[in-house]
C-alpha cells in the first residue's frame, strides 16, 4: 500500500506554504525507505476539506485519515514497527527534549509566521495572498485565503500587534472619525482643533513599538533553539536529524526564504542567532535543507503523475 501525504501546495520555492506540511514532507523524506517501490506519494492539493478534521497534512492509508504532524509521526511509529520513527535512539532525556520543544516550536514559531506572513497587510497582499492564488481554483483563491488570514489574526491577536494591519488601523480610524462627528456638536471649537490623522500618523508611534516587540518575539524564539544547537550538526544530536529537526525546518523555512516587502522576521534571524542561522543554511552540506528536499523527494515520489497527483519533479519546477 503506497501512502497518501495530502498537504498545501508549493509556494515561494518551498514544498509547501505550510509549516507543519514542510516539516511531514521533511519526514517523510528522510525516515521512509526511498529504494524499489515507493511507500509514499505526495498530493499537494490544497484541499483540507477532503479531511474529517479539515486539517492538513494528512495521510490517506487507504481506509483512515491521520491529520498533524504530531500523529502523522506517531502513525508512521506504529505502522512500520519503528522502522519509520526518526526518535528511535533517543533516552528518556531527548525524548523529554523533542517533547518539549516540538512544543515550543509549534506554539512560538506559528505566532511569527502568522505574523509574517499574515498578519502585516504589506506582506500578505503582496505576497501571501498570491500564492495562494496560484494553489487554489476559483472561487476558493477568494475565499481561502482571507479565512487563513482571519485565523492568524485571531491566534496572534493577544501579541498586541494589530497596527501591523492596515486594514484594523484603517477600521479604527474610521470609528475614531464617526466619534468625533458626533462630538462635534458638544465640545467647544476651540478644543476640537486637533487635525484628522492619516493612517501613516496613526502608524508612527506604533511601528516603532511594534517594531521592537517583534524583535523580542523573534528573540525569544530564535535564542533557545540557538543554545540548543551549541556545537551540534542538530538540535538534539551531532549527526541525527530527529523529528524536532524536520519541524525547526518547517518554520525556519518559512521565515527565512519568503522574499517580503516587509522582511522584519528574516532580517531578524542572522543578526540574533547566527548559530541558528548557519544550521538552517549549512543543512545543504548535510543532506537536510529545502534545496535538497524536493532532490529527495525525486526519488521517494511517484514515477508519474496523475489529475491530482503529482510527481516531485513537477513540483520541483512549479513556481511561487
Amino acid at each position: 500500500m503506497v501512502l497518501e501525504l495530502h498537504t498545501w501546495g508549493p509556494a515561494f520555492g518551498l514544498p509547501s506554504i505550510d509549516a507543519q506540511c514542510l516539516a511531514t514532507i521533511a519526514y517523510f523524506a528522510l525516515a521512509l525507505p526511498t529504494n524499489g517501490s515507493p511507500e509514499w506519494v505526495l498530493v499537494p492539493d490544497s484541499d483540507p476539506k477532503i479531511v474529517p478534521t479539515n486539517e492538513l497534512p494528512a495521510v490517506w492509508t487507504g481506509s483512515r485519515w491521520i491529520s498533524g504532524f504530531r500523529n502523522i509521526v506517531a502513525f508512521l511509529k506504529q505502522y512500520s514497527d519503528g522502522e519509520w520513527d526518526l526518535d528511535r535512539w533517543m533516552g528518556p532525556g531527548e525524548q523529554a527534549d523533542c517533547v518539549a520543544f516540538s512544543s515550543f516550536l509549534e506554539l512560538h514559531g506559528q505566532s511569527l509566521i502568522d505574523l509574517s506572513l499574515y498578519v502585516s497587510s504589506d506582506n500578505y497582499t503582496s505576497v501571501t495572498s498570491p500564492a495562494y492564488g496560484t494553489l487554489l481554483q476559483w472561487p476558493n483563491q477568494w475565499i481561502i485565503p482571507p479565512q487563513v488570514r482571519s485565523q492568524a489574526k485571531a491566534r496572534t491577536e493577544h501579541l498586541g500587534l494589530s497596527s501591523l494591519d492596515l486594514d484594523a488601523v484603517e477600521e479604527e480610524r474610521q470609528q475614531g472619525r464617526d466619534i468625533n462627528s458626533v462630538a462635534a456638536g458638544q465640545i467647544p471649537r476651540s478644543l476640537a482643533t486637533r487635525p484628522p490623522q492619516t493612517v501613516s500618523g496613526l502608524l508612527g508611534k506604533p511601528s516603532q513599538k511594534s517594531r521592537i516587540r517583534l524583535e523580542g518575539l523573534t528573540a525569544s524564539f530564535v535564542e533557545p533553539l540557538q543554545e540548543m544547537l551549541e556545537k551540534k550538526g542538530y538540535l538534539l544530536s551531532d549527526n541525527i536529524p530527529s523529528s524536532l529537526d524536520c519541524l525547526a525546518l518547517g518554520y525556519l523555512s518559512l521565515a527565512m526564504v519568503p522574499e517580503l516587502p516587509f522582511p522584519w522576521l528574516k532580517d531578524r534571524h542572522p543578526g540574533a542567532a547566527p548559530r541558528l542561522g548557519a544550521y538552517w543554511s549549512s543543512q545543504a552540506t548535510l543532506d537536510f535543507s529545502c534545496l535538497l528536499l524536493l532532490l529527495v523527494l525525486l526519488v521517494a515520489g511517484p514515477s508519474s503523475a496523475t489529475t491530482n497527483n503529482v510527481s516531485p519533479l513537477e513540483l520541483a519546477n512549479h513556481g511561487p
